[in-house]
């Protein structure tokens, strides 16, 4: 699990190669409680939190964790709404000249950056070599590909 902090309220946590059962709640219940005691130790947190979550089976899973400090609710205690992104593709922002694409994978050019789209599991070691040519892009991806110029 590698949790970054965005900015001052925001986190993001990576858990690489490892797919949530989103239909399992105390699955989730123990990653949220994992990620809510890893930030405690770091900053205080109280009010409202927004855990949303967003999977690929090639990369895994990525997480977004915001904390929304409100007055309305006692310092010690913390609320937290989980949105699970069960249908959003995972991009690939890549330079033109590292892409390396297969029969079913799709390119998308769009404001100025292409966009790589993985359709099937590629092998770990293409798959890697892809990471670290690209930046993921995990949410609004779907403005990207209605948007964008197929390539």
């Amino acid at each position: 699990m590698i949790i970054s902090k965005i900015n001052k309220d925001s986190y993001q946590i990576k858990i690489p190669s490892k797919i949530i059962n989103i239909y399992n709640i105390e699955e989730i219940q123990k990653i949220t409680n994992r990620i809510v005691n890893k930030i405690k130790k770091e900053e205080e947190l109280y009010g409202i939190a927004i855990l949303e979550i967003y999977q690929d089976i090639n990369y895994g899973t990525i997480l977004e964790f915001k904390n929304i400090k409100e007055n309305f609710l006692p310092k010690n205690e913390i609320e937290i709404k989980i949105t699970i992104h069960t249908n959003n593709p995972f991009l690939y922002k890549l330079d033109y000249f590292d892409i390396i694409k297969d029969k079913k994978d799709k390119i998308y050019y769009y404001d100025n950056n292409f966009y790589l789209k993985i359709n099937d599991k590629i092998k770990k070691r293409k798959y890697l070599d892809l990471l670290e040519k690209s930046e993921i892009i995990y949410q609004n991806t779907y403005q990207i590909i209605n948007e964008g110029i197929k390539i």
